[in-house]
C-alpha cells in the first residue's frame, strides 16, 4: 500500500510539473503574439546562461560546450552576436530543463559559500555594481551581499535562484516553487547531453578507428 501512495504522489506532482510547463508555454506565446520580445523567456533559459561569446579578433563565436552540453539544449540564440551583444545564449525544450542548468551551475565549488557578491561578480559579466543588491532585495532580504549562501542547501539555493532570475528576466512569467524545486532534484543526477552537443561534438568511436591514411 505504501509503494502505491508513493506512486500515487509521485504521478500527482509529475502532472502539476507539466502543467506548469503548460502554463509557461501558454503564457510565451501570447507575450510572443503581443511581439513582447525577453530573451531569457523565448529562450526558456531564465538564467540567460552563456553559450558562448564572440571574439572580435578571430571575428568568430567561441562556443562553451560545457552548457551546450546540458540536457534540453536545444538551440543556440546569436541575434546581434558581434552587434549589439558580444555573447550567445543557449535555447532549451522545456522550462525544467533551464533551471536545472541554472541549479547545477549554481552548485558548482566556485558559487558554493561564497557571499552574494562574490557570487553574482563571477554569475554576471555585466551589471557587477547592481546585481548583487538587486538581487538581495528581491530576496526581500533573505539573502545580503556581504553573506555566505550555501548553494548545496536547497531552500537558500531556492531563493537565490527566484531572485536572481527575476533580476534577469524580470516579474512576469514567475516560474512556481514545484518548477524550481524540481529543477534543483534533478541537477543533483547526471543526464545526458542534448543532442545539439553530441552533433557539434561527435565522439570519436574508439572501438571502431579510421583505417590508416
Amino acid at each position: 500500500r505504501l509503494g502505491f501512495a508513493k506512486a500515487g504522489k509521485l504521478d500527482i506532482v509529475k502532472e502539476a510539473i507539466e502543467k506548469e510547463e503548460a502554463r509557461l508555454d501558454v503564457e510565451l506565446q501570447i507575450r510572443q503574439s503581443e511581439e513582447s520580445s525577453n530573451r531569457g523567456l523565448d529562450n526558456r533559459n531564465f538564467g540567460n546562461l552563456y553559450a558562448g561569446s564572440f571574439d572580435k579578433d578571430k571575428q568568430e563565436i567561441i562556443y562553451n560546450p560545457k552548457v551546450i552540453a546540458y540536457h534540453g539544449v536545444t538551440g543556440i540564440d546569436s541575434k546581434g552576436v558581434g552587434e549589439k551583444s558580444p555573447e550567445v545564449y543557449v535555447k532549451f525544450g522545456k522550462w525544467v530543463y533551464g533551471l536545472r542548468a541554472m541549479a547545477h551551475t549554481l552548485r558548482k565549488p566556485k558559487y558554493r559559500n561564497k557571499n552574494l557578491e562574490e557570487i553574482t561578480n563571477t554569475y554576471s559579466r555585466t551589471d557587477k555594481a547592481s546585481y548583487s543588491s538587486n538581487v538581495a532585495s528581491l530576496s526581500g532580504n533573505i539573502l545580503k551581499v556581504g553573506e555566505p549562501v550555501d548553494t548545496h542547501n536547497d531552500k537558500e539555493l531556492r531563493t537565490l535562484m527566484r531572485s536572481m532570475l527575476t533580476n534577469e528576466v524580470g516579474h512576469t512569467m514567475a516560474p512556481n516553487e514545484l518548477l524550481i524545486d524540481e529543477a534543483i532534484r534533478l541537477s543533483k543526477d547526471s543526464m545526458e547531453d542534448s543532442e545539439l552537443f553530441k552533433t557539434m561534438y561527435p565522439k570519436v568511436d574508439l572501438t571502431n578507428p579510421p583505417p590508416p591514411l
